[in-house]
């Protein structure tokens, strides 16, 4: 059964950058709903970031007046009073836009104050409220409202009537913080459209790519692969390192030696079919998470969302990750990833090593990350599992209503 959908959404990525993973994911989700019983509420600073092209079709975008919350010398802690003062506007906006098209199911992300006025709207119309809490949340509630952000998401949590999360662990923390059960939903993507097999020797290079984003959850990692494949810890690693960041920063910013090198290739921000391709053509995926204390939070709960394209591109995947953070355990439950839990330089090298001097070993891994993907990540699957959530959280909600 297909419900009128409203989906708040408001996920404003670094500055000049067309970063869309959280619209990306309902794009996915979505794509085959129809489009007269879409509206899609969102700001104007997030809207102008996602590609004309990979915008839902024929779905109505609603603007809300909101800033980028940047700025120096204390302007972007001033726009963002103004932004957190604009939030009863938002509300009574969204109760308008609701009863006025008979929308029936509101779906949002924890990001930002848009989740906030999402569940307000919900309390007030009375409509069912689905809650998506992915792995970039961690990371955001730093700067949300301070101490009283523990209270406000917990508030969130227990008033939205359905809650998806990232991870086994995540679900974990919402079940402590707030007494709720949610739903897991792992990262998901869909079948690359042109797959190629690569377990051969590289010549000249082994090559290794990372594709996301350049912040303190990944960089301490990427230093210490950088710093192999430059030769500066002695280990002469003969790789070449394929950086698909979609950051403004370049390589560069992390290590300065690593500027014009030909061994370290920064390719930016790339359309997702060309990520999916390239990630397919490298020999083998890196997947840090960092061992500092201060990122514990968000090793031990988040699961990034470029391990879905990781196991669709069927090549081997190094995860360099605490013991106890969510992409180690899941990958050696799948036994699809060599997995090193400690920032050891050489114990990194050890790994490529192993990959580079095994063709076997590379085609077992590539074989068991494509059945965890077919098994947990694939966006057929997680369409399905949406829809039958969100006609849960329907059918929760006129039953409380007595409807």
């Amino acid at each position: 059964m297909s419900h009128r959908i409203v989906l708040f959404f408001n996920e404003i990525p670094p500055s000049s950058t067309p970063v869309w993973g959280g619209y990306l994911v309902f794009r996915r989700l979505l794509a085959e709903h129809d489009p007269t019983e879409l509206i899609v509420l969102c700001s104007k600073p997030a809207l102008s970031r996602i590609p004309e092209d990979g915008l839902l079709p024929s779905v109505r975008h609603i603007v809300h007046l909101r800033t980028d919350s940047s700025g120096r010398w204390g302007l972007s802690r001033l726009k963002c009073i103004c932004d957190w003062s604009m939030l009863p506007f938002l509300v009574m906006r969204a109760c308008v836009i609701i009863l006025a098209d008979k929308v029936e199911v509101i779906v949002t992300v924890a990001q930002d104050y848009f989740f906030i006025s999402a569940i307000l709207a919900g309390l007030l119309t009375r409509r069912p409220t689905v809650l998506f809490v992915h792995d970039n949340w961690m990371v955001w509630k730093r700067k949300l409202l301070g101490p009283l952000t523990p209270n406000v998401f917990r508030w969130a949590l227990r008033n939205a009537t359905m809650v998806s999360v990232i991870s086994e662990p995540m679900a974990r923390l919402v079940r402590e913080i707030s007494g709720v059960t949610a739903t897991v939903q792992l990262p998901f993507t869909d079948i690359p459209t042109r797959q190629t097999s690569k377990i051969t020797a590289a010549m000249p290079f082994f090559t290794i790519a990372y594709s996301g984003t350049l912040h303190s959850a990944v960089n301490d990692i990427l230093v210490v692969m950088m710093s192999l494949v430059l030769g500066q810890d002695s280990l002469n690693l003969p790789c070449e390192l394929r950086l698909l960041c979609a950051t403004p920063e370049s390589p560069q910013t992390l290590m300065p030696q690593a500027a014009n090198d030909p061994r370290i290739k920064h390719a930016g921000w790339l359309p997702h079919d060309q990520v999916q391709e390239l990630l397919a053509g490298s020999d083998a995926l890196l997947l840090p998470f960092s061992f500092s204390e201060k990122e514990h939070a968000v090793t031990s709960t988040a699961f990034p969302s470029k391990a879905a394209d990781y196991l669709a591109a069927k090549v081997p995947i190094i995860v360099v990750a605490p013991v106890d953070s969510t992409v180690a355990r899941y990958m050696k439950e799948k036994g699809c990833a060599l997995c090193v839990t400690t920032p050891d330089p050489s114990a990194l090298a050890a790994a490529v090593r192993r990959l580079m001097e095994s063709n076997e070993e590379r085609e077992r891994l590539a074989q068991s990350g494509w059945r965890a993907f077919l098994e947990n990540h694939e966006t057929k699957a997680a369409r399905q599992k949406f829809y039958s959530d969100l006609e849960t959280a329907f059918q929760a909600r006129t039953r409380f209503q007595g409807l």
